[in-house]
């Protein structure tokens, strides 16, 4: 794949290409450049929740990026490019999260604790009628 650059475009041109020499440069830099990108198989039960490079929620989740971003090579490449911000949240709304955010969670596991609380409850009660 090539194209042309016109007058405009060769600065970002070498922002992205300096940026790209420091993804493959430092580790550190290219794992934050992809954090958040990938969605973590625990879910928000994660046992390194705070420590955890992957998406617990869809609120949470970024679209992987080519570090080339417009300017990538690659026509095999499967990652986001010089998509909009619009073509990227209708993807996120495409993957499987069990919760969009941390608030949805919290109301299931409350929801959860009520229920189980209602239970004992009933067990308790029908506990009682058996012993009088």
């Amino acid at each position: 794949m090539s194209f042309n650059l016109d007058e405009k475009e060769i600065p970002r041109y070498f922002e992205v290409q300096k940026y790209a020499e420091k993804c493959k440069e430092d580790p550190l830099f290219l794992r934050r450049h992809f954090w958040k990108t990938d969605i973590c198989k625990y879910g928000p039960y994660c046992p390194n929740f705070d420590m955890c490079d992957n998406a617990h929620f869809r609120s949470e989740y970024r679209p992987p990026t080519c570090i080339y971003s417009e300017f990538c090579k690659n026509e095999h490449c499967l990652l986001f490019h010089n998509e909009t911000e619009y073509e990227k949240e209708e993807f996120k709304r495409t993957l499987d999260f069990k919760y969009d955010n941390i608030g949805e969670w919290i109301k299931d596991i409350n929801k959860m604790k009520d229920d189980l609380e209602m239970l004992e409850l009933e067990a308790k009660l029908r506990n009682f009628k058996i012993n009088i």
